[in-house]
C-alpha cells in the first residue's frame, strides 16, 4: 500500500543582535563646482565616491531550534562595496523684475546615487518656491524620492525582499517680521497627507499584490512668535 502525504514546512521568524560586528570604514572622494552671481543665485554640480568596508545591513540565516525551522534576522557586516553619484542644484531670485515681483525665487536640486545597499533611493529631488521681500518670508517645498529596497522579506516566501514605494512630501513656512525684534511664524508639514507603502518585491504590481506595511506621516501646523532681546 502506498501512502501519499502532502507536507508543508512551517517557518518561524526570529530576530537578534550581533556582537561580532566590526566598525564600518569609508574612504571618500568628492568634487564640487559652484558658480554664484547676484545676491543669492547659484548653480552647482557635485560628484562623490565612497569606498565602504563592512557596511551593516540585516541578513538572514536558517536555524532549527527544538525541531522548529526559523528564519533568523540579525545585523551583519554585509558587504564591501562602493557608493557613487552626482548632485546638481540651481537657485535664483527674480530680482530683475520690478517691485513686488522681485521677491520671488526658486531652488531645485536632484541627486542620483548608485549603491547596492538597503534604504538608499536611487533618485531624490527637492524643489522650493520662495518669496523674500520686506517683512515677508514664504517658502513652499516639495520632495520626491524613488522606490528603494528596505531589506529581506523575512518569511521564506517569494518575493525575497521588501521595497518602499515612491515617497512624496510637501511643507510650507511663512514668517512676518513685525519689527526688528518680533517675528510671527506659521509652519505646516506633510500638506498633502502623503504616506509610504512597503511591499514584497519591486514595482507597482508587487505593491498591489504583496503589501507588507503602510507608513503614515503626521500632518502638523504650528503658529509661533519669536522675540529677539
Amino acid at each position: 500500500r502506498v501512502v501519499m502525504c502532502s507536507c508543508q514546512i512551517i517557518w518561524g521568524t526570529a530576530n537578534g543582535g550581533n556582537p561580532d560586528l566590526v566598525p564600518v570604514e569609508s574612504t571618500n572622494y568628492d568634487v564640487d563646482l559652484s558658480y554664484y552671481w547676484s545676491n543669492a543665485n547659484h548653480v552647482s554640480v557635485a560628484a562623490f565616491y565612497r569606498k565602504v568596508a563592512g557596511y551593516i545591513q540585516n541578513g538572514q540565516t536558517n536555524l532549527v531550534i527544538s525541531g522548529q525551522n526559523y528564519i533568523y534576522t540579525r545585523p551583519t557586516n554585509f558587504q564591501d562595496a562602493s557608493i557613487k553619484g552626482v548632485e546638481a542644484g540651481y537657485s535664483q531670485f527674480l530680482d530683475f523684475l520690478p517691485g513686488f515681483w522681485s521677491g520671488f525665487g526658486y531652488d531645485v536640486n536632484g541627486t542620483y546615487i548608485d549603491a547596492p545597499f538597503n534604504n538608499v533611493a536611487k533618485y531624490h529631488v527637492n524643489a522650493s518656491g520662495i518669496y523674500e521681500k520686506g517683512p515677508y518670508s514664504f517658502r513652499f517645498s516639495y520632495t520626491w524620492n524613488s522606490e528603494y529596497k528596505v531589506g529581506p522579506f523575512g518569511t521564506g516566501a517569494q518575493p525575497q525582499f521588501t521595497y518602499a514605494s515612491i515617497r512624496k512630501n510637501a511643507d510650507l513656512s511663512f514668517n512676518y517680521r513685525l519689527d526688528d525684534r518680533i517675528t510671527l511664524s506659521f509652519d505646516a508639514t506633510n500638506l498633502f497627507n502623503n504616506y509610504q507603502r512597503q511591499h514584497a518585491g519591486k514595482g507597482s504590481e508587487n505593491a498591489a499584490i504583496f503589501p507588507t506595511g503602510l507608513q503614515r506621516f503626521d500632518r502638523t501646523y504650528a503658529i509661533g512668535i519669536r522675540a529677539r532681546l
